[in-house]
């Protein structure tokens, strides 16, 4: 009897169950991006929601183990919306300050 190695076969099939899959840019990183630079926009309810929404995708990515990325849209997510709240915090502060959102003249 002749009793040979026999090389593992490589069919398609094969090669398609076995190839893995490239990681996925987190799409909630992208949303909370755009949120935050909206934030710039309206009164600071974009960017309080793209700080939420950055740190969820920050803690998805990190449990995704390799599988999605977008960290770094994730961080300058929170960074913008934090910047874009204080932003606005101050021009609001300013603006109750000299008197122009009550209407009065300040004097």
């Amino acid at each position: 009897m002749n009793y040979r190695y026999k090389e593992p076969s490589t069919s398609d099939y094969d090669l398609q169950t076995t190839r893995a899959t490239p990681p996925q840019r987190n799409r909630l990183a992208v949303i909370a991006l755009v949120c935050s630079l909206v934030g710039f926009l309206d009164f600071g309810l974009f960017a309080v929601a793209g700080i939420f929404l950055g740190s969820s995708a920050k803690k998805e990515i990190s449990s995704s183990y390799g599988a999605q990325t977008g960290e770094k849209i994730a961080a300058w997510a929170v960074i913008v919306g934090v910047v874009a709240l204080i932003t606005r915090l101050m021009i609001g502060f300013y603006l109750v300050t000299q008197g122009y959102a009550t209407g009065k003249d300040g004097y």
